[in-house]
């Protein structure tokens, strides 16, 4: 299983610009099998610098902010 979720820079600018809006969901996949949904409200604690083009956020943090409905 993976241990991260890597961001792209469209991806976390267009949050930025859209926060309140926004939910990262996370479902779990493995093979045929799968966990989740999980749903995370405003994944990033600050804005990335201007020169970020992506960033990796760990996958544990993230569901352990996570809750199991909108």
């Amino acid at each position: 299983m993976m241990d991260s979720v890597r961001w792209q820079e469209y991806c976390f600018y267009s949050f930025m610009q859209n926060a309140d809006k926004f939910i990262l969901a996370i479902v779990l996949v493995n093979g045929d099998k799968h966990e989740g949904s999980f749903y995370v409200r405003q994944p990033f604690a600050q804005e990335p610098d201007w020169a970020v083009t992506s960033i990796d956020l760990g996958l544990n943090e993230l569901l352990k902010k996570a809750q199991t409905s909108c």
